[in-house]
C-alpha cells in the first residue's frame, strides 16, 4: 500500500480552488439531503392524510347512525324516567323485560394523535 503525503499548496489560486471543491461538495450533499427529506415527508403526509380521512369517515358514520336512532333513544330515556319516578314514590317499577342499551359507535382520533406526534401535521 502506498501512502502519499499531501503536496503543499503553491499560492492563493490553488487554495481557493481546493476550498471551492469542498464548498461544492458540501452544497451537493446538502441538496441531496433536502431531496431525501422532501421525499420522506411527502410519503409520510400522504399516509397520514389517508389515515385522517379514514378516521373522519368513521366519525361521520357514527354521527349519522346516532342521528338515525336518536328518536328511539329519546323515547327510551323518557320510559326510564318514568321507571325512576315510580322508584322514588315507592311504587313497583313496572319493568317486564331486561333494559337494553343502544349500540355504541366508537370513533377514534388515533390518526390525529399520530400526525401530531410525528410532526407530519405541520407538513400537511
Amino acid at each position: 500500500m502506498q501512502f502519499h503525503l499531501p503536496k503543499p499548496l503553491r499560492g492563493w489560486r490553488e487554495f481557493v480552488g481546493e476550498v471551492g471543491i469542498i464548498v461544492v461538495g458540501v452544497l451537493i450533499a446538502l441538496g441531496a439531503e433536502q431531496l431525501v427529506d422532501n421525499w420522506h415527508w411527502r410519503n409520510t403526509v400522504k399516509a397520514q392524510k389517508a389515515a385522517l380521512d379514514e378516521d373522519v369517515s368513521g366519525m361521520w358514520e357514527s354521527m349519522s347512525a346516532r342521528m338515525v336512532v336518536q328518536g328511539c333513544l329519546d323515547k327510551r330515556l323518557n320510559e326510564l324516567k318514568v321507571v325512576f319516578q315510580r322508584y322514588d314514590r315507592g311504587l313497583p317499577l313496572g319493568i317486564i323485560a331486561p333494559i337494553g342499551r343502544p349500540a355504541r359507535w366508537n370513533a377514534t382520533q388515533d390518526a390525529l394523535r399520530m400526525a401530531s406526534a410525528d410532526g407530519s401535521l405541520s407538513h400537511i
